[in-house]
């Protein structure tokens, strides 16, 4: 007589654990997936035409994935970016406190949709003028969505200033180059500059790698955090 084969259940599988670098988490478009937390700006960017702007998103266990940007609205656009993954949030707070030092604490608190239009927006600006952004870019950008989405509200910005491109250099712009620019753009009549001014926000950073996690242990370089391997919950 055969033997009858016995009905074995099958093993319930088990959670798979989400995995990946904090590049891999930005390259994906991850964070877009969290709330917002707040965006921040300091109060007077529309007269200095130099916008610090934190972009801030909350995981479910509370920590915080954000992007800071440095954007020259009346000329060359994306100027630096920087991104921290999964942070605790008093160490986020702390990051806030430090970028907006140089404005005597004077941030503010602006829509989502705006500072989506003013980054958007200047770069497309700086980008007719032959300017490219900030190479951390290609990573921060992932911060927010796309450049066309329907569900950001449009809303005016002005870029330049009284119509012409206004070319104010910092410490770091090589102002030959950026003047050789902007007169093969729009003709040497059809901008101003001002050489010398001190660009006071540039060179920002968090804690020893932009793209770090609160779940390492050991400081590390550059290279080998974007590379790491982080376990976290949306």
């Amino acid at each position: 007589m055969a033997n009858k084969k016995k009905n074995k259940k099958k093993p319930t599988p088990k959670p798979s654990t989400q995995t990946m670098s904090p590049k891999q988490y930005f390259l994906a478009g991850r964070p877009r997936t969290l709330e917002i937390h707040e965006c921040l700006i300091n109060a007077d960017w529309q007269i200095k035409g130099l916008a610090t702007i934190l972009i801030s998103r909350k995981h479910k266990t509370g920590n915080i994935t954000f992007s800071s940007y440095i954007v020259d609205i009346f000329c060359l656009g994306m100027k630096d970016a920087n991104s921290a993954f999964n942070r605790f949030e008093e160490d986020y707070e702390d990051y806030r406190d430090r970028i907006f030092s140089n404005f005597m604490n004077d941030d503010m608190p602006i829509s989502y949709d705006l500072a989506h239009n003013i980054i958007f927006g200047a770069i497309e600006y700086a980008k007719n003028l032959g300017f490219s952004p900030h190479k951390d870019w290609e990573l921060s950008q992932f911060m927010l969505e796309p450049k066309s989405s329907p569900t950001v509200e449009k809303i005016d910005v002005e870029f330049g200033k009284d119509g012409k491109p206004f070319f104010i250099s910092g410490p770091y712009d090589k102002v030959d180059s950026v003047i050789n620019k902007l007169e093969k753009a729009v003709g040497a009549d059809n901008f101003t500059f001002l050489a010398g001014m001190p660009d006071t926000n540039s060179g920002f950073s968090f804690l020893n790698s932009p793209f770090s996690s609160s779940d390492d242990e050991d400081e590390e370089d550059d290279d080998e955090n974007e590379t790491e391997e982080t376990d976290y919950e949306e």
